[in-house]
């Protein structure tokens, strides 16, 4: 096996054979190249690299690489990003495409961070040798198996009290709502700019991470969502009170596993809890399509998501060291020495 290093801007060469590849391990579609690569192109500092790594019968591993500091390198990550940017054969040897991979960086390379990682996916290593992980964050995934009306029942009865209260109270009230599910790539495009601007009235602004149309995550977000929804591979969930927008959610999807990539509401439609009115109109919905598996979540775990589901997972960071004597000493300073990997 050989890798081979490109600039970042010969990316679109590639889109068939990384493609290829995330069909044939993950197939997720945030690792498919309409994602990745608008990802890179809208979030991207310009600096990245393309890792290609071929075996005797095609690329077997394929990787945007990020410069962090002198010898440490870690995959893309960007707002928007859930998992890190890596793909590989399943069959083919993680340490043996690590190895490869430090001989061929520019540079002497030490440390290589894998980070974001799903260990539905990809089993965590042992700590030993020459690799040590760090927790990353835990996440859950609501499992769409049976029926509606099982899953519904399943719910504690307190918070199904919630709900109806909720649509009792807008009911008494004569204040109409609506559920929207938007599949079409133009009506998804307008959905993500209203999703947009919905986010950016909210709390999230303060921390400068809300998607706006006019912003960079929100050029991306329209853009790549368009791309899967000429696809049927692109969901945006809405929910009206009266003429307002009161909750959305983006989703992108392969037919099987549905990703939750951003959601938002109306603050001023707190007391109703509009995002989960929504919530229980698109399962009703999911489950009514029949083919859809589950619902991924890939953010931090939150408090909201205990009603959903009780499917909860630790996602990691894997740090791959030069020598395993390296690995050894981070370990042991770690805290104490401001030199450390991106993966912590």
């Amino acid at each position: 096996m050989k890798w081979t290093i490109h600039p970042i801007d010969q990316l679109s060469r590639f889109e068939t054979t990384w493609r290829n590849l995330n069909e044939a391990g993950t197939d997720l579609p945030v690792l498919d190249p309409a994602y990745v690569f608008n990802l890179v192109t809208y979030l991207g500092s310009g600096r990245e690299l393309l890792a290609v790594c071929d075996g005797t019968g095609g690329p077997v591993a394929m990787a945007v690489l990020t410069p962090k500091k002198p010898g440490v390198w870690a995959v893309f990550e960007a707002g928007g990003c859930p998992l890190g940017i890596w793909i590989n054969d399943p069959s083919v040897d993680l340490d043996s495409l690590i190895a490869g991979l430090f001989r061929a960086l520019p540079g002497f390379a030490v440390l290589v961070s894998l980070t974001r990682r799903d260990p539905d996916l990809t089993s965590r290593p042992r700590d030993e040798g020459w690799v040590r992980t760090v927790d990353y964050i835990s996440t859950s995934r609501i499992t769409l198996s049976g029926t509606f009306e099982a899953y519904w029942a399943a719910r504690t009865k307190h918070f199904r009290q919630n709900i109806r209260t909720s649509r009792n109270r807008l009911k008494r009230d004569g204040i109409e709502t609506r559920f929207v599910v938007l599949t079409d790539p133009d009506a998804v495009a307008c959905a993500v700019d209203a999703y947009g601007v919905l986010e950016s009235s909210g709390w999230k602004a303060e921390t400068g991470n809300a998607l706006h149309p006019t912003n960079a995550q929100g050029r991306f977000f329209r853009e790549m969502m368009r791309l899967f929804a000429q696809r049927n591979q692109a969901l945006v969930s809405q929910f009206w009170v009266g003429d307002q927008l009161a909750a959305s959610d983006l989703y992108v999807h392969n037919q099987r596993i549905l990703i939750n990539l951003r959601t938002s509401y109306n603050e001023t439609f707190k007391h109703i809890s509009p995002a989960e009115l929504m919530r229980e109109d698109l399962l009703g919905y999911l489950y009514g399509k029949g083919h859809f598996e589950a619902i991924e979540y890939y953010g931090e775990y939150m408090k909201w998501q205990k009603n959903w589901t009780d499917h909860v997972r630790t996602m990691y960071h894997a740090n791959y060291y030069r020598w395993p004597v390296l690995a050894r000493f981070h370990q042991a300073t770690a805290g104490k020495t401001k030199w450390r990997g991106e993966a912590r």
